[in-house]
């Protein structure tokens, strides 16, 4: 588990060979751009997580997010989950190669053995780390 633990580590921290992750070498995207890139970056988390594919949402994450979260931890947060839906995506250019999204997701979750539909509001920060856009920050309000 170890020697899996520190390629995932490592391969997160340089990503290739997945079709979800966008790599853009020139930061400086017109704005249309910039929007779609990070919208289906977020959005390719959610679909990341569906396919329980933990290792590449892992990777869409920035290094302060990552330093911050081991990947078994990330991972362990998403096991009760088996489905995320993403709605009313909308994104904010914050200047200086940051976007900020937002979303409604509603996750299929399991508590005390049941599954039950769970809403939250959540936003996040992307930014550019190595000519690649990742989601640097992020959080989320439960609905009620």
């Amino acid at each position: 588990m170890t020697s899996v633990l520190k390629q995932v580590q490592a391969w997160s921290k340089n990503p290739s060979g997945t079709t979800l992750v966008r790599t853009v070498g020139d930061t400086h995207l017109g704005s249309a751009t910039k929007t779609l890139q990070a919208e289906g970056i977020v959005t390719d988390f959610y679909t990341s997580l569906n396919l329980s594919d933990y290792v590449t949402a892992y990777a869409l994450l920035g290094s302060e997010w990552q330093s911050a979260t081991t990947y078994a931890k990330f991972r362990e947060g998403y096991l009760n989950t088996s489905e995320v839906t993403i709605s009313e995506v909308s994104s904010v250019n914050k200047g200086d190669d940051e976007m900020e999204v937002k979303a409604m997701i509603t996750a299929n979750e399991r508590k005390d053995g049941e599954y039950i539909l769970s809403q939250y509001r959540v936003e996040y920060q992307l930014g550019y780390e190595n000519g690649q856009m990742k989601i640097l920050h992020g959080k989320g309000k439960k609905v009620k």
